[in-house]
Order: structure tokens, then sequence, then C-alpha cells
């Protein structure tokens, strides 16, 4: 009969303690204490509970990474914007200087250091004001193209990006198509989207981005994702599951998706799924299901963040944060059937 040593070529090895389940996988040893054999293994990713922000918050715009993020305006009220802005260290939120305007429905992007927020509602429903953060204060900047609410984007303070929205009207919205461009000081009108949607989870550069999901029509979401090359968008493979209202991080070869709202119905999500550049995947959902939700859209989808968001309907903004780690390292112990 073969033996352990004679197909791996080393003996199982006697422990009094589990070695880090990070720097053994692969390996098989007896621990002497538990009277267990045991072994490691990568396992898929999960949410862990982050700091609190100190106001409730959702429909925000946001920027920053998993250790330093930020977002600014949101909602307090069902039809109110707040000029309230905070930022995260990876432990806890500090509250920073007022944006000029109530805001929310607004596109963030850039760093804690140098953001932009564009777009949004009030104080003119589909408002095309923008301002930028210098890491202390909060400057009026040149206007969008075009007015819009319900919007997102990606990049940086100086090569920024801009994508879907609505304006008002009756009895539908009219949706935004086209996209943005910002340079550091001016916007410029871009090719348009394929698809017609409000509220779309955008992250990336302004040569490599992408798109998906969102609220085509009222009551509506759908499944489809969309790439941008730095000139035009192209329709690539759909989401496992239809949605609208959640939030994205990563680039467009590795970025993950979380929350918002699925079928049938307004029904907050708890649901995370990750693209690889071809495809998406389920994995594990949020601890909190929550729609119209915050993240650190500069993340990458192995170290992400979620915050605020509204975990029930009448909207009520939330305070709760979640960080993602991927992957995560497990012991087992052996056992026979």
């Amino acid at each position: 009969m073969a033996t352990y040593k004679g197909i791996h070529g080393y003996r199982v090895e006697s422990l009094s303690s589990d070695p880090p389940a990070a720097t053994s996988l692969g390996q098989l040893w007896y621990n002497t204490t538990s009277a267990l054999l045991k072994y490691s293994i990568e396992g898929a990713g999960a949410w862990a509970a982050g700091g609190n922000t100190n106001t409730a918050v959702d429909l925000a715009g946001y920027c920053g990474t998993q250790t330093a993020a930020m977002y600014f305006g949101g909602r307090n009220t069902v039809t109110t914007g707040t000029v309230t802005s905070e930022t995260y260290n990876g432990t806890a939120w500090t509250e920073t200087a007022d944006l000029t305007t109530p805001v929310y429905q607004n596109a963030g992007f850039g760093t804690t250091t140098a953001a932009m927020s564009a777009g949004g509602e009030p104080a003119a429903p589909g408002r095309a004001g923008s301002v930028t953060w210098n890491g202390t204060s909060w400057t009026a900047a040149n206007d969008l193209q075009a007015g819009r609410r319900f919007v997102m984007g990606c990049g940086t303070q100086t090569a920024g990006l801009i994508s879907g929205g609505t304006v008002p009207a009756t009895p539908a919205p009219t949706y935004r198509v086209a996209t943005e461009l910002y340079d550091g000081t001016s916007w410029s009108s871009g090719s348009s989207q394929t698809a017609v949607a409000a509220r779309r989870p955008t992250f990336g550069t302004t040569t490599a981005a992408l798109a998906c999901a969102g609220s085509p029509l009222a009551g509506t979401n759908n499944a489809l994702t969309e790439i941008w090359d730095g000139t035009s968008w192209t329709e690539v493979g759909d989401m496992q599951v239809a949605g609208n209202n959640l939030a994205g991080s990563g680039t467009s070869t590795a970025g993950m998706i979380f929350g918002g709202f699925t079928p049938p119905g307004d029904t907050a999500s708890a649901r995370t799924e990750t693209w690889d550049g071809t495809s998406w995947a389920e994995v594990n959902d949020l601890a909190t299901a929550r729609s119209e939700i915050s993240a650190a859209q500069a993340s990458t989808n192995s170290a992400s963040l979620c915050y605020g968001g509204d975990p029930a309907s009448p909207p009520t903004p939330s305070v709760l944060t979640e960080e993602w780690a991927d992957p995560v390292y497990t012991i087992k112990t052996v056992t026979s059937s």
C-alpha cells in the first residue's frame, strides 16, 4: 500500500499547534495537542464589518480605496441632499469640510486628497455643477456639458469619466447616454453608451472603464455590462442577476459589484459578483442587504469597501461599513466518511 511519504516525498509533520493558514496551503500535519490531522485551504473572499460612518448616508458621491475612501453629499430625507463629507482611513470615518451645495445622486471619483463631485440634485434637478476637493476644502469647477442625476463616475481628478444618469421629466425621465470626460479643467462629450440606464456602477480609468446594471425604466433592472476603451463602449458578458442602485469597484479586467435592488420590485440585495475581464461569478454576500450604497471604486476586487445605503424601504440611510477580504485562508480537519 502506498504511503503519504511515498506519494508526496515527505512524512506528515507532527506539530503542537497549527501553523498560519495563509502560509501552510497544500500542507498536511498532525496536531499533537488536539490529536487531529489537519490541512489548510484557500477559500472564497468574505465581507467583514468596518467602522460606521458618522452620518447615515445613501445616494452619495464616492471615491478612493479600502484604506483611503471618501463620500460627499447624499440624502438625509427622501428629497433632500446634504453637504456632508467624510473620509475613511481603513478603520474609522472622519468628518471633513462640507460641500459648497447640498447634493445627492451625484457622481464622484478621485482620491481623499484630490476628489471630484459632479451632477446630481438639488438645487436644480439634473444639475450640471461640479466641485473639486484638495484635501482641505471644496471649490467650484466647470459645469458638465449636460446636467444629470443618478450618475456615477471613475478615474482621477485630472482624468475622470461619468456615464449614465437621468433628467427629471413627465411622464418618464429623460436618460443621458453620452459619456463625459474631465481633463482637470473642463468637461468634454464622449461616445454614448449602448444601454440606456441610470445609477450604473462605473469603475476603472478614462481609457479602460466598466459600467454595468442600472435601471432603464422605472421599477426595472438590467444585467448589461459595457467596457470603455477610451473611445467607445462595447457590450460584453451580462451579470448573473439584474440589478440597479448597486455599487462597484476595481478595474475593467478585475471588478466587483454588490448590493442594490434586484427583481422582483425594489428589494434590497446583499448579492456580490466579481468580474474577471470576461464573465461574472457570484461570491459571498454582504452581511446586510442594501441599495443606493457607496463604495471605494478605485479599490481592487480583492480589497473593496461598501458603506451607507438603504437596507429597507421607505429609505432609511445607513451608517454601516463592510470591508471585503479575498482570499480567506482556513484550516480544516481531515475526516473519514
